[in-house]
């Protein structure tokens, strides 16, 4: 053989290996795009995975891993307990750097949990090992709703409490570069008498520097309470510019769904308020399965769901 056919079969085999590896990172790098605003990231919650795979550094990676293959761009990591530690955040958010994704990272305490300060204090130094939204992440209702199944709002003395309590924190957390979001949980949304306080108040009187983490189910899956489609969507219209990021997650006769459907509320009049406040994070938040192999399941369902929908390609 000469040297020049050599030469040929040599750089035809160099083109070869470039054009497969070309071809095999587009297909990869690939990501979930809206139709509509293409500046919103989509995500997920391992909150999804919560009950079948434990909080770990190797798991967070395994979970980088998975949402770059699926082409997400965002992804929330919840420790509920603080149990990674700062070092292992570190690395995972250069993980999370390398592949693309954005992050938030989330523990899982009511702001009146009689741990509150002692997972808040283990969590904040992790949060600020991660560039995505920066923030830093609480509850209204925590072990007070959880144990009370009829409890629908706070009473005068948990309001004072709850606001003081937010008010610390945030600073806190500004202190630090962060920003404090309060996710709407079991709490009523409206108030309808001076006794029983929920959100809307909340967010009345707490200091400026508090946000909001929306859960697009929540308002919907408190079964004491009916609250009017039309007046959270014009709850949310006037005040997305406080929303940071969202858990997208689909309710129905109140109650979560373990796959994202048509829910209460449109979810294109949700992503047309948060794409004029410019809020670009949104994560997939499912009813949690005690099957891995289900919810990767039903994370597959959901994202179909949505490209069904004319929402995502």
């Amino acid at each position: 053989m000469t040297n020049m056919r050599m030469f040929k079969i040599v750089r035809l085999f160099i083109l070869t290996v470039i054009m497969f590896n070309m071809l095999h990172c587009s297909i990869k790098s690939d990501k979930i795009t809206f139709l509509k605003y293409p500046d919103i990231k989509l995500g997920f919650t391992t909150q999804n995975f919560i009950d079948c795979v434990p909080v770990s550094y190797d798991n967070a990676i395994m979970f980088l891993d998975y949402a770059a293959e699926k082409g997400f761009s965002f992804m929330e990591l919840r420790d509920p307990n603080a149990e990674l530690n700062y070092d292992e955040c570190v690395k995972i958010s250069a993980h999370a750097a390398e592949k693309g994704i954005e992050m938030a990272y989330a523990n899982q305490r009511g702001l009146l949990d009689p741990d509150f300060w002692e997972i808040f204090n283990k969590g904040i130094k992790n949060a600020t090992a991660f560039n995505g939204t920066r923030t830093y992440r609480a509850l209204i209702s925590g072990k007070n709703f959880s144990e009370n199944p009829e409890k629908i709002g706070l009473d005068s003395a948990e309001f004072i409490q709850t606001i003081d309590v937010a008010n610390e924190a945030a600073l806190k957390a500004q202190k630090l570069g962060l920003q404090l979001v309060i996710e709407n949980g079991g709490e009523r949304f409206f108030d309808s008498n001076d006794s029983i306080f929920g959100f809307e108040a909340f967010f009345n009187i707490v200091n400026p520097n508090v946000a909001w983490q929306l859960d697009t189910a929540n308002p919907f899956t408190n079964q004491n309470i009916q609250l009017d489609v039309d007046t959270f969507r014009e709850y949310l219209k006037a005040n997305a510019n406080k929303i940071k990021y969202v858990h997208l997650k689909s309710a129905r006769n109140h109650l979560p769904q373990k796959v994202l459907v048509k829910s209460e509320l449109d979810f294109g009049d949700i992503f047309n308020a948060l794409a004029i406040n410019n809020v670009n994070c949104i994560s997939i938040e499912l009813l949690v399965d005690s099957d891995k192999d289900e919810v990767f399941k039903n994370m597959d369902k959901s994202i179909d769901y949505l490209r069904q929908e004319g929402f995502v390609r």
